[in-house]
């Protein structure tokens, strides 16, 4: 995963049900990469610490930083 499609994933684009996650790359291209059962596992342990209730938080990203909270 390059850094850029990092930034432009959102929780929509894992597919647990396919085990594989859709990255948005430059020039509108998208690519589908397969995941791990353990890389699903760590992937929805990581949404439930993040969905905690922050203050601030907001928006559909894969990944959040501690900015974001406050």
């Amino acid at each position: 995963m390059r850094t850029c499609e990092a930034v432009r994933a959102d929780d929509s684009d894992i597919d647990p049900d396919e085990a594989a996650m859709t990255l948005h790359g430059k020039n509108r291209r998208d690519r589908r990469i397969p995941l791990h059962p353990t890389t699903l596992d760590a992937l929805a342990g990581y949404q439930q610490l993040r969905d905690r209730p922050i203050p601030g938080y907001a928006g559909p990203a894969c990944w959040s930083t501690s900015r974001e909270a406050g």
